[in-house]
């Protein structure tokens, strides 16, 4: 497969050194890796899709490289059905001192799943462990189950939990990068690279570190808004029901006043957005969709997440 040059930045896949799926495969979750050299501070994400379907994301991660050398990114594509045929597209920014914004590097390519895939039946839960969710590999293997039924729980252990709240409130964007968040003349810088999550018995507490001219400035230390989710437990589920504080608890009552509503909203949101996350990961229905989380629950360092295949009403939002 071809090199492309964006810029100053040369990038490759589907070589001997950066693998990518080949047009036939017999994995359901085949993984990806794409090589970047000459570009600092550089980001890989996978836009991807089944056909005919909605795209969605997948951020690939940095392998690590020395000094002058190319670096390699890679990823796992969530498992799809035997016979699935899946697009994607690889899209690359970086940063440095000439950042440039994300875009595409060549044509959209596609990958179909052979029609006998090696996958056995799971009965036991889950646990996705730090090293499988960053390597994406196939957490479950239901097969097209029917309307409404529920998988095995996941369990997303409390340090990635950290990394999967970290993503999704950082949007795509790259999380070690301090946002702000803007309401009229006032500012709040966050730094979601620092966020800190405790998941106890029925509970998740949230720890966003944030800053503002009011609390440290630049260079000040700042403060931590705390937003705390109760939701189920393994023995007294209660499905995607949660409930928060509202505000956020903080040291500063400035902060808390004009910030902590939104601190609340935003995490609800990111909390979310890893529950679907990880439910989707689990695999597709028998119509081809992707799973949603059916329940939650949290117990000392562990959060569990069950899959649920859609049902009727579901599918018709989707049309």
């Amino acid at each position: 497969m071809p090199r492309w040059l964006l810029e100053r930045a040369e990038v490759w896949f589907g070589t001997s050194d950066a693998p990518a799926p080949p047009t036939v495969t017999a994995n359901p979750a085949p993984e990806i890796t794409v090589g970047v050299r000459g570009a600092e501070e550089a980001a890989v994400v996978v836009r991807y899709r089944r056909l005919g379907g909605p795209w969605q994301r997948l951020r690939l991660l940095p392998l690590g490289a020395a000094a002058g050398e190319p670096s390699y990114f890679t990823a796992q594509f969530p498992p799809f059905l035997p016979g699935t045929r899946v697009e994607y597209e690889v899209h690359v920014r970086w940063g440095g001192r000439r950042p440039a914004p994300e875009r595409r590097v060549g044509e959209t390519m596609s990958y179909q799943v052979a029609s006998e895939p090696a996958i056995q039946e799971t009965a036991a839960p889950i646990r996705l462990s730090p090293e499988a969710a960053g390597s994406r590999r196939p957490l479950t293997a239901i097969a097209a189950p029917s309307p409404g039924a529920v998988g095995q729980p996941i369990e997303v252990p409390e340090d990635e939990v950290v990394v999967l709240l970290r993503e999704a409130l950082a949007s795509g964007e790259d999380p070690n990068v301090p946002f702000v968040w803007e309401a009229l003349d006032s500012e709040l810088a966050v730094e979601v690279g620092r966020l800190r999550v405790a998941v106890r018995e029925g509970l998740l507490l949230v720890g966003l570190p944030v800053r503002c001219d009011q609390i440290g400035g630049a260079r000040g230390e700042g403060t931590e808004l705390v937003v705390p989710l109760a939701i189920g437990t393994p023995s007294a589920p209660a499905g995607l029901v949660g409930t928060v504080e509202t505000p956020a608890r903080g040291a500063s009552e400035l902060v808390v006043a004009v910030w902590g509503e939104t601190a609340v909203a935003a995490t609800w949101l990111a909390f979310l957005d890893v529950c679907q996350r990880v439910a989707t990961r689990a695999g597709e229905d028998a119509h081809c969709q992707p799973m949603l989380p059916g329940a939650v629950w949290a117990m000392p360092r562990v959060l569990g997440i069950v899959p649920q295949a859609r049902h009727a009403i579901d599918r018709a939002a989707l049309a």
